[in-house]
């Protein structure tokens, strides 16, 4: 059985920039490219098996031409470089799919952090702290955006719309967990760029506004209320609730 020796540290959140070994081989300044898309694919769901047809249609297109040609040779370019960093091709084929070989590597990756968090934010024997902690880290990772130089893919959109969801549960646990002045005071920040990433969402506004009335700041409070009473009026023909 081999040794596990390799490790490899995603970002996905922000920017796409994997780490080998302590040394990158992407730093989320390269074009967008098949080949690239291929491999953000392959580490999100690593630990499985994913087919060629699913990479053709999720990472190429329909429209390639010589699809199954075209991706077998950006896999070999992927376990090339693979190979000349670490020794290593890190990508298997099995049962006529792609995937990372988990048995010489271990991957972290800031999106299964995501999803751990969100485990967390919803146990029931979570303490506060724990909590907090929790959905911080969800709201913060979402507020970065998901791959967003990639966010125009079927599935990157899917993705990002799943952590949405996630993310405005996290303001929402968040918010009933503040008390105190200074709580609400140290988490305007985040508030105000969680409404930043989801500029419709008024559950998210009301938390942004209700924590600038908190520390006294009426006139800040006023401006944001009829920035987004603006916002809704002019895209979407509504107003904001009473509420």
């Amino acid at each position: 059985m081999k040794t596990k020796k390799i490790r490899l540290q995603v970002t996905m959140f922000g920017k796409f920039t994997v780490e080998v070994n302590g040394k990158y081989i992407y730093h989320g300044t390269e074009r967008v490219s098949n080949m690239i898309r291929i491999l953000q694919y392959l580490l999100l769901f690593h630990g499985s098996i994913v087919s060629q047809s699913e990479l053709i249609a999720e990472c190429l297109g329909e429209e390639t031409e010589n699809e199954a040609v075209v991706l077998k040779n950006l896999i070999y370019r992927l376990r090339k470089i693979f190979l000349d960093h670490v020794g290593e091709e890190l990508i298997i084929f099995k049962n006529g799919g792609y995937g990372m070989d988990d048995t010489v590597c271990d991957i972290s990756l800031d999106a299964q952090e995501f999803v751990v968090a969100a485990k967390q934010m919803h146990e029931e024997r979570a303490n506060e702290e724990l909590l907090r902690q929790a959905c911080v880290l969800i709201m913060d990772k979402y507020t970065q955006g998901f791959l967003p130089k990639y966010s125009s893919l079927l599935w990157v959109m899917k993705q990002s719309v799943a952590y949405e969801r996630t993310a405005i549960q996290a303001s929402e646990i968040l918010f009933k967990e503040l008390n105190s002045e200074e709580d609400f005071f140290s988490f305007l920040p985040l508030f105000q760029k969680m409404c930043e990433s989801c500029p419709y969402e008024e559950s998210l506004y009301y938390h942004y506004i209700f924590s600038l009335q908190r520390v006294e700041k009426i006139g800040e409070a006023q401006v944001v209320y009829e920035k987004f009473s603006k916002l809704l009026f002019d895209e979407l023909c509504v107003e904001p609730s009473p509420k």
